[in-house]
């Protein structure tokens, strides 16, 4: 078979495109991630020759929602140009004259496939940068990167106390109906942005949140961690009881002194019958056992039950744990039969 499901093109290229929009997707959910943990506004510049070929339109919200859930913009630019005709295949040396011209011709056009697969590209590029707010076009883009870096922050200080900080600024027009308050200030731009300092990105809270995240999207279950769990209870309105048993299979421990010591970062979700999120939680289980509790942990491992609040009808729950000095997971999900 030469052509890959009427693609207008060879398997080993459909292949080889299958393989780029692979990485792409990566590279992209590993940017979105580490955004997640930049203070400020932050963009995503994809820069892309042909988009993504994604098989449905959800998939560019799943990005979108991604990328929304980290405060991020995502600013997508096709760099490829317009769709192009096929290489032009070798022709028959009895084919001369106006029969050879008007092949040449055909070939130099674009399949209406190819041009259905460019149109349906761009749509899922723009409708991943509307939804966070970003662009398509590299022009527009570049003249608001112009105006954030032009942008005057503004500052009003008493015009006696302006002269002492410097000799650059201008006096607001005086206006008869104003006292002289307002005369006795003057506005300073001096472009510089009010902003806390930014603290440098916590390698350990992101790797966590990065597996967490990867280990949630997940359908099958992680066992490099043994996590199980029970028949959830619901005790009161609104809030369920997980009953959660971590082995000691794969927890590392360090030597505190006279204790073992170990950290797991835990997160419980309770999903829908929609596949939404219903209620969630974020723990951290922090051990410090004496020789006789960790030989005990070592053997029977550790139950424990956590409560967590929800809202409308839950139909699952899933728990994930990560260690972040062994950097293993472990995952479980349970179906809440009623």
């Amino acid at each position: 078979m030469n052509e890959a499901g009427g693609l207008d093109m060879p398997f080993d290229e459909y292949v080889e495109k299958s393989v780029a929009t692979s990485q792409d997707l990566g590279n992209l959910y590993a940017g979105i991630r580490y955004l997640r943990y930049l203070d400020g506004e932050k963009h995503l510049v994809f820069l892309t020759p042909g988009g993504l070929f994604l098989p449905r339109l959800e998939n560019s919200s799943s990005i979108a929602a991604l990328a929304n859930d980290a405060r991020a913009t995502v600013d997508i630019i096709h760099t490829g140009g317009m769709a192009g005709g096929a290489p032009q295949r070798p022709m028959p040396p009895q084919i001369s004259g106006r029969g050879a011209a008007a092949i040449t011709m055909n070939s130099a056009m674009p399949s209406p496939s190819m041009m259905f697969n460019q149109t349906f590209s761009v749509g899922s590029s723009k409708q991943v940068a509307e939804l966070t707010g970003g662009l398509m076009g590299a022009f527009r883009g570049g003249r608001q990167a112009v105006q954030a870096s032009r942008r005057d922050y503004a500052r009003a200080v008493p015009a006696r106390l302006y002269a002492d900080e410097c000799q650059l600024g201008r006096r607001l027009p005086e206006d008869p109906g104003v006292g002289e308050s307002r005369r006795a200030v003057s506005a300073l731009a001096d472009g510089y942005a009010a902003r806390q300092e930014v603290k440098p990105l916590n390698r350990k809270e992101y790797l966590t949140y990065s597996r967490i995240a990867s280990a949630i999207n997940r359908p099958q279950p992680i066992d490099d961690l043994r996590v199980t769990l029970g028949p959830p209870t619901i005790p009161g309105p609104k809030t369920m009881h997980v009953n959660v048993h971590l082995s000691a299979e794969g927890v590392t421990f360090t030597r505190d002194g006279e204790l073992h010591a170990a950290q797991i970062e835990c997160a419980y979700f309770i999903g829908n019958a929609r596949q939404g999120l219903a209620g969630e939680v974020w723990r951290t289980l922090d051990f410090k056992l004496t020789e006789p509790n960790y030989q005990k942990f070592l053997r029977e491992g550790v139950s424990y039950t956590q409560a967590v609040a929800f809202e409308g009808e839950p139909k699952y729950v899933k728990v994930v744990v990560y260690q972040y000095e062994s950097d293993l997971v472990g995952s479980a999900l349970v179906t809440i039969k009623k």
